[in-house]
C-alpha cells in the first residue's frame, strides 16, 4: 500500500472518531431589537429550547414552529440534510441555537446556515412547508 492511500486511511479515520466538524456557512441578525421581558423575548426562549428534538424527531429533518401567542407570534424553521443521522443534526440545530444566543440576542429576525442545517426565527412567517 503507497504511503499516500495510508494517510489517506488514517486521516478518515481521525475524522469519523473526532466527530463531524459542524461548521457555520453564514449568520444574520436583521431586524428591531426587542426587549429583554417581553412576550417575543419569552417564545424564542421557548422555540430554542423545543427546536433540536422536535427537528431531528421529524421523519424529514425539517419542522416549522408557530408560537401560540397572539400578541408578539414567532415563526421558526429548522432544517438537517436529508443525508444527517439523528445525532449530527440534533448537534447542528442545538450549535446553531448557541450561536443565535450569543451573537444575536436581541434581534427579531434570524437566519443561520450550517453544513449539516439551518435555521430560522422571526415575526413574518417563513411561507414553504415540506
Amino acid at each position: 500500500m503507497t504511503t499516500a492511500i495510508c494517510i489517506l486511511r488514517f486521516l478518515l479515520l481521525v475524522q469519523f472518531a473526532t466527530g463531524l466538524s459542524i461548521d457555520l456557512w453564514s449568520l444574520n441578525c436583521e431586524g428591531k431589537n426587542y426587549k429583554s421581558n417581553n412576550i417575543y423575548r419569552e417564545n424564542i426562549d421557548f422555540l430554542l429550547r423545543t427546536l433540536p428534538l422536535k427537528v431531528s424527531a421529524s421523519d424529514t429533518l425539517f419542522v416549522k414552529v408557530i408560537t401560540n401567542s397572539t400578541k408578539e407570534q414567532l415563526y421558526a424553521v429548522g432544517q438537517c440534510r436529508g443525508d444527517t443521522d439523528i445525532s449530527t443534526c440534533k448537534r447542528c440545530i442545538t450549535k446553531a441555537i448557541k450561536d443565535i444566543q450569543q451573537v444575536c440576542s436581541s434581534k427579531r429576525d434570524i437566519i443561520a446556515f450550517y453544513n449539516f442545517c439551518h435555521l430560522g426565527i422571526s415575526g413574518k412567517d417563513f411561507k414553504f412547508d415540506i
